[in-house]
């Protein structure tokens, strides 16, 4: 199974774009998707939401957390956004 992790702020496009992106892409419009990043607001979050996220991660974020939240993306019983 793949997963996607995607900082918001990038050089050539956001991490939100790239998220629009994938959901329109019939090969990876179900990949699971974790938006991890210093710079979100309320828009982006509720955007991310939207758009089905498995999270919206915060900077900084302890490894651990991370790891766990990963794990938690990659387990297909795992329906949550």
């Amino acid at each position: 199974m793949d997963l996607i992790v995607s900082d918001q702020q990038m050089p050539i496009m956001t991490g939100l774009e790239l998220l629009v992106q994938v959901r329109g892409n019939p090969h990876l419009g179900s990949t699971p998707f974790i938006l991890y990043s210093g710079g979100l607001t309320d828009e982006i979050t509720w955007q991310a939401h939207q758009l089905k996220v498995k999270a919206v991660l915060s900077k900084p974020l302890n490894f651990s957390e991370l790891v766990a939240i990963v794990a938690k993306g990659l387990d297909p019983t795992n329906t949550s956004h």
